[in-house]
C-alpha cells in the first residue's frame, strides 16, 4: 500500500466478467467487493485445449488411446480462443517444455486469423516425445506462446500427465 493506504494490483484479465477482491488485516474490518471487468479493447489469444494423436501413422508412435503415455511420440493439436474484442490476425504458436524426459520435436503450429470471441484449432500439430522411463502421473509443464504477425503477444501455460504402467510383483 502507499502512504494513503491505496494499493495497485496489476493483473491481466483474459475475459469479461468480474473479479472478487477481499482484503483483511489484523484488528481491521474486512473489505469484500466485486469489480466488473470489461472485455479487452484488443485481441487476447489463450490456450483452450489440445487433442492427442498417438496412433502409429504419420510419424506418431503410441497405442491410439489419445492419452499421453511414457515411451510415446504424439502429435498435440492446440485449440486457442480469442477472448478479446478485436480479431487476432496471422497467429502462430510455439510450444516449449523443460520437463526432463519430454522433448518437443516440432514446436511450431499455424492458427491463422482468430475472430473476437472465437475458438480456432491449429492447422498443424506439435510433435512431442515422452521418454519410456518417465514415471506414472509425471506432470509435464508446457508453455504455449502465441504470435500475431510474428510478434510475441501472449503466453499461456498448461500441464499434461504422462501415464506409465505400474508393475507389482506378488508372491503366489
Amino acid at each position: 500500500t502507499d502512504a494513503a493506504g491505496n494499493v495497485t494490483l496489476p493483473l491481466t484479465v483474459e475475459s469479461a466478467g468480474s473479479v472478487r477482491i477481499v482484503a483483511t488485516a489484523r484488528n481491521h474490518g474486512r473489505f469484500d467487493s466485486t469489480i466488473p471487468v470489461s472485455p479487452l479493447a484488443a485481441a487476447y489469444v489463450t490456450f483452450e485445449s489440445a487433442t492427442i494423436d498417438d496412433n502409429v501413422s504419420g510419424g506418431t508412435l503410441g497405442n491410439s488411446d489419445t492419452v499421453v503415455d511414457a515411451g510415446e511420440i504424439i502429435d498435440m493439436t492446440a485449440r486457442v480462443k480469442n477472448t478479446g474484442a478485436l480479431a487476432a490476425s496471422n497467429v502462430t504458436l510455439s510450444l516449449r517444455t523443460s520437463t526432463p524426459g519430454a522433448t518437443v520435436l516440432d514446436s511450431v503450429a499455424t492458427v491463422g486469423n482468430v475472430p473476437a470471441g472465437s475458438s480456432i484449432t491449429a492447422a498443424d500439430a506439435f510433435r512431442v516425445a515422452f521418454g519410456a522411463s518417465m514415471s506414472d502421473e509425471t506432470p509435464v509443464k508446457f508453455t504455449l506462446s502465441a504470435r500475431q504477425n510474428g510478434v510475441l503477444l501472449w503466453t499461456d501455460k498448461f500441464t499434461r500427465l504422462v501415464h506409465a504402467p505400474e508393475i507389482e510383483f506378488m508372491v503366489l
